[in-house]
């Protein structure tokens, strides 16, 4: 397909990608420092469904305040103009229609383009609010609006689209993928229809840039940092449209380098990772966005502990068979020391995954106790217990995995003793459920 009807089909849509009046008139009012509190609450009170949203924001745990806000005006004077505004806005980008699916011919599941825009504004927002941000409001529309050329392209084009997935699945780089089919790719078609709406310049950098940012190094440079804070929360989205992909290592260097430009502490970026799924949840309700039921989202946690199965059974696999291969040759110190760390990378990435299933599985535990989630048969129940058990199985492993990276010594043992650790793992798995059980009682 050729770059020039992309471009020209952007220009002349008429239907989805027509900007809504009220997404006008916020964007209008964004641009305008100077808007009065009844400029900014007419317009939001035009859409009944916008204005609902705006106050089921401005009272959630955003703002974690004691006296509840029920009217625009006193959003705007409690929460703050500029805050009230991205809010706004941020409600009246997700009110687009969705992306059409054809149930036998479509790539993947429509809702996955919302879960990730939405997770990615709600990560850039906690990643603000960590690095102090003059706006944390502002990371958050950023983060919802990154892929919107995406949406366009998958809408307009979704033959075409399922293409570029395709290649993802083949593990090639998704702005590589789409420039081969289309001729232009997602950043840049988001671009063009940015400036079609006049999106404020602040917002259309993350837009354009939050891709090739990634390929800055070093700290010092003079990029935006709100376009390095949605690049990195597009990284630690777990329903990036590259999650298709087995390259995790490409991830993992994009996430390194970000946080490096933005020198975030590793420790806080974890609790965020875990906080935008949590958050994500609770945002989808108050945004009106439907990311799934319960049932939905426990498959697709049982989905993911498969993948974790298999990556910690390759991993142990290529282990073995790589330290057969040293334990035969002459103790190498720069080749053990790559092991270990190739071992730990990967060990780290692992138990971020899981803590992210455990903390959907102990929300879900939690709603159900709580009588929100109905349950016939127990078998909620049942597989939520199930997962918790895989979870400690995988908490043991890893543990295993890192008192075994280190070779130092390994030539006193026997070697069949060396890489033979299933009784050693069965104990600890004996262990951690024991721990876990009596944690559950106390609790009870």
């Amino acid at each position: 397909m050729e770059r020039d009807k992309i471009v020209e089909s952007i220009q002349k849509s008429k239907q989805l990608f027509t900007i809504p009046q009220v997404l006008g008139e916020m964007l209008e009012i964004m641009e305008n420092e100077d808007s009065s509190v009844n400029d900014i609450a007419n317009v939001i009170m035009k859409d009944p469904t916008l204005t609902v949203r705006v106050l089921n924001i401005a009272n959630s745990s955003f703002y974690k305040r004691t006296e509840e806000i029920s009217t625009v005006n006193q959003a705007v004077l409690t929460i703050g103009a500029n805050a009230v505004k991205s809010l706004a806005l941020s409600a009246s980008i997700l009110n687009l229609s969705p992306i059409r699916k054809d149930d036998e011919n479509y790539a993947r599941d429509p809702k996955m383009y919302w879960k990730h825009s939405l997770e990615t504004g709600l990560g850039a927002n906690l990643l603000a609010q960590e690095l102090g941000h003059s706006s944390p409001e502002e990371a958050l529309v950023a983060g919802l609006i990154h892929d919107l050329g995406i949406l366009f392209l998958e809408n307009q084009y979704p033959e075409e689209y399922e293409i570029v997935i395709e290649r993802i699945k083949n593990g090639e780089d998704i702005i590589d993928s789409e420039r081969m089919v289309f001729g232009i790719d997602h950043c840049e078609v988001g671009g063009l229809l940015g400036e079609k709406w006049k999106i404020p310049q602040r917002f259309l950098r993350c837009i354009t840039d939050h891709h090739a940012v990634e390929k800055t190094s070093g700290a010092g440079n003079d990029v935006d940092q709100l376009v390095i804070i949605t690049a990195l929360a597009n990284n630690l989205s777990r329903y990036d449209i590259e999650v298709y992909s087995d390259n995790l290592e490409k991830k993992l260097n994009n996430v390194q380098i970000l946080n490096n430009l933005l020198d975030f502490p590793r420790e806080k970026l974890d609790q965020v990772r875990i906080r935008m799924m949590e958050e994500m949840l609770d945002a989808a309700s108050k945004f009106d966005i439907d990311i799934g039921n319960p049932t939905e989202l426990l498959n697709q946690a049982n989905a993911e502990l498969c993948d974790i199965y298999l990556m910690v059974e390759n991993l142990f696999r290529e282990r073995q068979e790589l330290s057969q291969k040293l334990l035969s040759e002459e103790r190498h110190s720069g080749a053990i020391e790559s092991l270990n760390v190739a071992v730990s990378t990967l060990a780290h990435y692992i138990n971020n995954a899981t803590m992210a299933i455990s903390g959907r599985s102990q929300l879900l535990t939690l709603l159900l106790s709580n009588g929100q989630l109905k349950d016939n048969g127990d078998k909620l129940k049942k597989s939520l217990e199930v997962i918790d058990s895989a979870v400690i199985k995988i908490g043991a492993t890893l543990e295993e995995l890192r008192e075994f990276t280190n070779m130092e010594g390994a030539k006193y043992y026997d070697h069949s003793k060396a890489l033979n650790i299933e009784e050693q793992l069965k104990k600890r798995i004996e262990s951690l459920t024991a721990e876990r059980k009596a944690d559950n009682a106390s609790v009870g």
